[in-house]
């Protein structure tokens, strides 16, 4: 109810400007001869707020009528500070977002500009060239308002010293989910006084969007397109989560494994780093993340194992963030003028400094990330890019992730079973999905 009041009010006060707005889009056919100002909006902080500093820089100094102000904005409340922005006039010209599956719920709230205008026989930005997962987020009622920036799937990452150290192939990943299992076995270790020392993999915890990556392995979904309804509790849901509940259990139970998770808190030497997380199913961005903080760290990577027998609906999901451009902009060519370059040149700077995949396919067949990453990884991240599945992308997904991991850990921690976590999320999110479709 809140969102959707939310949604109204900003509708309201912004139909005061979308006149302004659509005379200049018309009236604006080639960028204006003097040097414009805009404002960018990121939620990178850290190393990567720095790489994005230096994409910015370069765009700089390629264009000298555009000079663009990168603003440092948290993603903790960033909807609702987007929102309050776009009321009252002041919004960012561009922005990158967090997860491109945020994008089209952003756009359910009337904030974004439609990008069809500028899309328009694009030679490079159209669904020819740009990897399905990543040209079907940030569509809205059919309109594109937002484009994926930078990403890629996830594959199996190991520390090849743990495996070592318990008598493991250093050089072999587990190929099934038996063998991921046994290898789990193996690699589990307490200490004296009977805790967790190290632990095979958290599944849970180590990739973007936990319930989808795990949910599509089994050759689970959460939405079917065909039919429009969710499908939160189906048979391969059910059995990805019940997976979890065992895994959790043979080891210890919800309380000491959680704990364990978070005995390192936010150190940047993570538990893979330190060596007491022996596998994690990872993004590529955390290669640098590896460089950076643990430069010598011995790893080996290969696909996640499909849950049974292999099916092309048993992948992983291509995780991406998004770019998009608010409304009621005063400069919106410019805006795109930017927003355009940051998603082509920009984003393949981007994917080789942080090591990510470049979403266009011209794009990233020439990519080449940092001499750091061993031979073969980008490889192997290409292969299971090509059959990586698209995450999520209607306006519940942040209710739906929500209820989700509450139920999730009811689950995990025996309150209620696998099968009623998931009826339970089953039935909140029709309602609300019901509700978002009558606008």
């Amino acid at each position: 109810m809140k969102e959707k009041w939310q949604s109204k009010f900003v509708k309201i006060v912004i139909c005061s400007i979308m006149v302004g707005v659509l005379v200049v889009m018309v009236n604006v056919p080639v960028l204006a001869s003097e040097k414009v100002t805009l404002r960018y909006w990121t939620p990178w902080g850290g190393m990567w707020q720095e790489m994005q500093q230096e994409i910015v820089d370069k765009f700089n100094e390629t264009h000298p009528n555009i000079k663009v102000e990168l603003v440092h904005v948290s993603w903790t409340g960033f909807r609702q500070k987007l929102m309050t922005s776009v009321a009252a006039g002041s919004a960012p010209d561009v922005s990158t977002m967090f997860g491109s599956s945020n994008m089209a719920p952003f756009a359910a709230q009337g904030i974004l500009t439609s990008l069809d205008p500028f899309l328009k026989d694009d030679p490079e930005l159209n669904p020819e060239n740009i990897y399905p997962g990543a040209w079907n987020q940030g569509i809205y009622k059919g309109e594109k308002y937002g484009l994926s920036y930078g990403g890629g799937s996830s594959v199996l990452l190991w520390s090849k010293k743990t495996f070592r150290e318990v008598g493991l192939d250093p050089e072999r990943a587990p190929k099934t989910f038996t063998e991921l299992s046994e290898y789990s076995e193996k690699l589990f270790e307490k200490d004296e006084k009977g805790r967790i020392k190290r632990i095979g993999i958290l599944p849970w915890a180590s990739m973007w969007g936990w319930d989808q990556n795990w949910f599509y392995v089994f050759g689970g979904k959460h939405y079917n397109p065909e039919t429009d309804k969710m499908c939160i509790d189906s048979p391969e849901n059910i059995e990805a989560l019940q997976w979890m509940v065992n895994y959790v259990n043979k080891y210890g139970g919800a309380d000491e494994v959680f704990d364990f998770q978070q005995s390192l808190g936010e150190q940047p030497v993570d538990l893979f780093l330190s060596g007491m997380e022996s596998m994690r199913f990872q993004h590529s961005w955390y290669l640098s993340y590896m460089h950076k903080y643990s430069p010598d760290f011995e790893y080996g990577v290969a696909p996640l194992p499909v849950y049974g027998k292999p099916s092309p609906e048993k992948a992983p999901m291509l995780g991406a963030d998004g770019i998009i451009m608010p409304l009621g902009i005063k400069h919106p060519k410019e805006a795109w003028t930017f927003m355009r370059w940051m998603v082509t040149e920009g984003e393949t700077i981007w994917a080789e400094i942080q090591v990510l995949n470049a979403l266009r396919k011209d794009a990233n067949l020439k990519l080449r990330w940092p001499d750091y990453v061993p031979d073969g990884v980008l490889q192997t991240y290409n292969d299971v890019l090509l059959r990586a599945r698209p995450p999520l992308d209607i306006p519940i997904v942040s209710i739906l992730t929500d209820r989700m991991t509450a139920e999730a850990d009811k689950a995990l921690r025996n309150q209620e079973s696998a099968e009623q976590a998931l009826k339970n999320v089953q039935k909140f999110v029709e309602k609300a999905w019901e509700e978002a479709k009558k606008g």
